[in-house]
């Protein structure tokens, strides 16, 4: 999956087709969930599901969308940029 991964990636020189960011996305989400990285990388997760996904109606991505806002929120009202929580 790994070398895969690479040659998808390295196959991409100038332009990229959505075709090709999806395999790709799919494809290091597979590479998560095969190397028990879920819980570690949950933000690329995140990314990656939202690719394959339409709807995202999952909690952890309830989750991370409000963790999205509330910071959009604190920035408007002048607060310092944080970093998101990990746990979704």
């Amino acid at each position: 999956m790994k070398r895969k991964l690479n040659d998808a990636i390295g196959a991409c020189k100038t332009s990229i087709s959505e075709e090709r960011v999806l395999y790709i996305m799919v494809g290091i989400r597979k590479l998560l969930e095969d190397e028990h990285l879920c819980r570690k990388y949950r933000v690329l997760k995140f990314y990656c599901d939202w690719v394959a996904h339409t709807k995202l109606d999952r909690v952890g991505a309830g989750n991370f969308l409000k963790q999205i806002d509330d910071i959009i929120g604190e920035m408007k009202n002048g607060a310092q940029r944080r970093r998101f929580r990990t746990e979704c």
